[in-house]
């Protein structure tokens, strides 16, 4: 990650600055990585995803929206045990948002906050059943996760390269936290998981028209 990161503060101090004015549709791709503050829930990601621009950013406030879609692993510890991976947190929010534009030059920096509903579910690991029935002795094990709201605070930077290239690092921080249901025949356990979840991606662009 750090040596990408590198490469492309190289590019983007090594090709001329001009308006990427060639056409109004960019697509290419990112890398990025995510880590999860929270220490019950993993979630360490490096991934490829694919980026897209749509127009050229304008000086002033604006709307956006995004999916911000993610999977959390969330670890349980029972009886003085040793932690286990309990399942995966599935998160699939769909936002909205509002933000400020300020460009320099062939650079322009976007502050925003964006919020919406997520659509949550849960996947218990295939051992989290027999773990809870050794050490707690509990049969019929189930889980469930609650929907849940959340709020997305982030700050992207677009620099144009030449008329045809676009550079964008994009830095967020996904406010998530769903109530996690474990039922067994011991009773039923809730609990609210922070599924907070910091974001860092950097990609290139080309305009296609």
């Amino acid at each position: 990650m750090r040596h990408l990161a590198c490469l492309l503060i190289f590019v983007a101090a090594a090709v001329p600055a001009r308006a990427q004015s060639a056409g109004k549709f960019a697509v290419g791709a990112n890398i990025g990585t995510r880590f999860a503050p929270s220490p019950t829930v993993g979630g360490d990601h490096f991934g490829i995803g694919l980026l897209w621009r749509i127009g050229h950013s304008k000086e002033g406030f604006g709307w956006e929206w995004g999916l911000n879609w993610f999977t959390s692993d969330v670890d349980r510890s029972l009886g003085g045990g040793e932690p286990f991976d309990l399942g995966n947190l599935h998160i699939r929010p769909l936002m909205a948002g509002y933000g400020y534009t300020h460009r320099i030059g062939p650079t322009a920096i976007k502050g925003s906050v964006q919020g919406g509903y997520a659509f949550t579910s849960f996947e218990a690991e295939p051992q989290a059943a027999e773990i809870y029935s050794t050490r707690l002795g509990a049969h019929s094990f189930s889980t469930d996760a609650s929907n849940t709201l959340v709020v997305r605070p982030q700050v992207s930077v677009w620099r144009d390269l030449s008329r045809k290239i676009g550079l964008n690092v994009t830095a967020g921080y996904m406010i998530a936290r769903p109530t996690l249901t474990v039922s067994t025949t011991m009773g039923v356990e809730r609990q609210r998981i922070h599924a907070d979840m910091f974001t860092v991606k950097m990609g290139l662009v080309y305009s296609v028209y």
